[in-house]
């Protein structure tokens, strides 16, 4: 025997299926300067896919709600002051961007559906844990991921400085610059406000340094622009420094080494200024000293003196011996002289160390032949020679 069942049915808010969720619209790609900030938003919305008018009975409401959380290179992000806002809302805002730290930082947005308590036809809603929505079907949903661009900055680490130059010689200027990213940068040279090209006065125009001359006695300015595609400073300018230019001079430029790529002192100075001395050190009996006429070539006088001996077993150490000459100094060419610095042979005539110097290779003796220098080391003094 069949029998027969009867069943009552009674509407409720309870949605058994949970809804899908979908982004409307997710976050785009980003780009600051140093030191800005970005804002990226996105917005879900949770639908239900069943129709009630297919299936009768059922309700479709949708008292739950959307949860967001904000990812920043796969960690959840948190609200920090002056850094971080919004990392659970759909719209976050991240400042003071730095590069290249924050650069290329990927940020995604993750979205949950927690769905309401459950409620009655009357309205009220039922304490506990019951829902009157289910979970989200394909929760949790993740946006795809927006890049953060930070722009580098440039900066001057290193100015120019002042140059100066004889007519038709070289003077240069350097620079050094950077992109905080390592990115290169771009250079452009100028004098007077004029960009500079290369020519047969001027190189290097678009490098860190320049080498530039003139024919023409005077002063100009000499800046230099610092370019970056996008940095947001870009394009900066380097200080205004002066580039003089001077009639040929009476230069000597000396270096002082050892022969073995040990370098100890170096200097230059306009003989037409002042004469000056260099003196042989009692640490180095090995000291040479190369000097040269950078500018042009002039005739000077240089005075070379051995030290004053010792006085030993009753005998009288000697003065020391010196000597003097004149010397046309041809422009760039090289001469080198070397200084002793040990003490004369007890009760002789001239002290030890007076050296020799050579030119091109060829050596020329000094000799010491007059009397008179009682100082204890070698020395030899350039001066500016007029017939």
């Amino acid at each position: 025997m069949i029998g027969l069942g009867f069943y009552n049915a009674h509407n409720t808010t309870l949605d058994i299926n949970g809804p899908f969720l979908r982004f409307t619209d997710e976050p785009a790609a980003a780009t600051a300067n140093d030191g800005g900030s970005v804002t990226l938003s996105g917005t879900a919305v949770a639908e239900f896919k069943h129709n009630p008018s297919t299936i009768p009975g059922e309700r479709v409401t949708n008292t739950g709600q959307i949860k967001y959380q904000w990812y920043i290179d796969g960690v959840a992000a948190e609200d920090v002051t002056d850094r971080i806002s919004g990392s659970q809302t759909n719209e976050i805002t991240i400042s003071n961007l730095v590069s290249p730290t924050d650069n290329a930082r990927s940020v995604f947005l993750r979205a949950t559906y927690e769905g309401s308590a459950y409620q009655s036809e009357s309205g009220a809603i039922t304490a506990g844990i019951a829902r009157s929505t289910g979970n989200g079907v394909n929760e949790p949903l993740d946006t795809s991921a927006a890049i953060i661009t930070v722009n580098p900055t440039i900066s001057i680490t290193t100015q120019p400085v002042d140059a100066t130059a004889a007519q038709g010689l070289n003077a240069t200027f350097t620079v050094v610059a950077a992109a905080s990213d390592g990115s290169n940068v771009s250079y452009q040279w100028n004098k007077d406000g004029v960009a500079l090209s290369d020519s047969d006065t001027v190189n290097g125009s678009n490098t860190p340094t320049l080498t530039i001359s003139d024919s023409d006695e005077g002063t100009s300015n000499i800046t230099v622009t610092i370019s970056h595609p996008t940095a947001g400073n870009s394009p900066i300018t380097s200080d205004t420094v002066v580039f003089t230019v001077v009639s040929s001079r009476d230069i000597v430029s000396y270096l002082q080494h050892d022969g073995s790529g040990n370098f100890f002192a170096s200097d230059e100075q306009n003989l037409f200024d002042a004469p000056f001395t260099i003196t042989a050190n009692p640490a180095n009996a090995q000291r040479l000293t190369s000097f040269h006429a950078p500018e042009k070539d002039i005739t000077i006088k240089i005075t070379m003196a051995a030290g004053a001996g010792q006085d030993k077993n009753g005998n009288a150490g000697g003065q020391g011996g010196k000597s003097e000459f004149i010397i046309t100094l041809e422009q760039n060419q090289e001469y080198v002289v070397k200084l002793g610095s040990t003490s004369a042979p007890t009760g002789g005539a001239n002290g030890g160390g007076g050296g020799s110097g050579y030119s091109s290779g060829e050596v020329t003796v000094l000799s010491a032949e007059l009397g008179g220098n009682t100082s204890g080391n070698a020395f030899i003094t350039f001066e500016y020679y007029t017939s």
